[in-house]
C-alpha cells in the first residue's frame, strides 16, 4: 500500500479544504454543496470542518495519504442522535458522507475507497456503537453505485431529492456491520 489512513485532526484544515475542493471540481453530484459556494468559505469553516472530523462517536473523518503527504481521498461519517435517544445499536446507523478519492487513485489496484470505508466501519462499530451504515448517492453516479453494491449497500427504496438540482434523485443505500467484509 503506497499511502496510510488516517483521522484528521484540526490542523489538517486547508489540506481538507484542497481535496474538498478538487472533489466538488471532480464529481460536482456526489456532494451536497457547489464549489462556488465551498470555495467562499472562510478559513474559520474550514477550521470547524477539520475539527468535526475528531468527533469521535458522534464523527469523524478519515483521509488516504501518499507517502508524498498527497491528500488522495477522504470518507466521513456522523451519527444523528435527533429523534433516536432510545435507540438501541442495532438500530443506529451511522451516514456515510464526503466521499472522495483522486482520480489516479481509483480502482482496485490501490483500493483507496475500500481502505476508507474499513477506517470508517471499525469507527462506526468500535466508537460509534452503531449497527450498521447508511448512505445517500445520486442517481446518475454510476461509479459510486457499483462501488457500494459492491461493497454489500442495498438501496432501501427510499429516494429524496438532490438539493442542488431538485428534478434528480439521491438513493438511500444500507448496510449492516455485520455484512461480510467488503470484496476488493
Amino acid at each position: 500500500m503506497d499511502y496510510v489512513v488516517r483521522r484528521i485532526s484540526r490542523e489538517d484544515w486547508s489540506q481538507l479544504r484542497e481535496l474538498r475542493l478538487a472533489a466538488l471540481r471532480d464529481t460536482p453530484l456526489g456532494f451536497l454543496e457547489s464549489y462556488d459556494v465551498a470555495y467562499r468559505h472562510g478559513d474559520d469553516e474550514w477550521r470547524f470542518r477539520a475539527d468535526r472530523g475528531t468527533w469521535g462517536g458522534r464523527s469523524t473523518t478519515f483521509v488516504a495519504e501518499a507517502a508524498d503527504g498527497t491528500w488522495v481521498g477522504m470518507m466521513g461519517a456522523f451519527v444523528d442522535e435527533a429523534g433516536e435517544p432510545l435507540a438501541t445499536t442495532e438500530s443506529r446507523v451511522a451516514t456515510v458522507v464526503a466521499v472522495f478519492v483522486r482520480p489516479g487513485w481509483r480502482g482496485r489496484e490501490h483500493a483507496v475507497a475500500v481502505s476508507l470505508l474499513a477506517a470508517v466501519e471499525r469507527w462506526a462499530r468500535d466508537e460509534a456503537a452503531v449497527g450498521g451504515l447508511r448512505l445517500q448517492v445520486h442517481e446518475d453516479n454510476a461509479r459510486a453505485l457499483a462501488f457500494y453494491r459492491r461493497m454489500g449497500f442495498v438501496e432501501t427504496g427510499d429516494r429524496e431529492p438532490y438539493e442542488l438540482d431538485p428534478t434528480r434523485s439521491e438513493l438511500e443505500m444500507v448496510r449492516p456491520l455485520s455484512a461480510t467484509a467488503p470484496r476488493r
